[in-house]
C-alpha cells in the first residue's frame, strides 16, 4: 500500500529523475570515458515529464528508450570520428614487408 502510493506521488518521481542525473554526473565526471552521459540525458528529459506529472510507466518507458537512443546515436557519431585515425604499426608489425638479412651459425 505505501509502495503503490509512493509510485503514485510526483514528487517522488522528480526527486528519483533528479536524483538519477546527478549519480550519472558524479560518475561521468569522475571518469575519462564515456559511461553514462546518456543516462543525464534521459533523466533530463524525463525529469521534464515528471514535472508536467506524466504517468510513471511512460517516464519509465520514455528513460529507457531515450537511453538507448543516445547510445546508439553517440556510438555512431563517435565511431565515425574515431575511425579517420590512422593506425599506425608499432613492433613486430611495423617490420611486415621488409626486407631482412638473417645469421647463422
Amino acid at each position: 500500500m505505501i509502495l503503490a502510493s509512493l509510485i503514485q506521488s510526483q514528487l517522488f518521481w522528480i526527486i528519483l529523475w533528479a536524483s538519477i542525473i546527478v549519480m550519472a554526473l558524479v560518475v561521468e565526471l569522475s571518469t575519462y570515458e564515456l559511461v553514462s552521459i546518456w543516462f543525464c540525458f534521459s533523466g533530463l528529459i524525463t525529469l521534464v515529464l515528471a514535472i508536467f506529472d506524466v504517468a510513471w510507466w511512460i517516464q519509465l518507458l520514455v528513460f529507457f528508450v531515450t537511453s538507448i537512443l543516445a547510445l546508439i546515436l553517440s556510438r555512431v557519431l563517435y565511431k565515425k570520428k574515431l575511425d579517420h585515425t590512422p593506425s599506425v604499426a608499432t613492433n613486430a608489425d611495423s617490420l611486415i614487408g621488409q626486407d631482412i638479412l638473417v645469421l647463422t651459425r
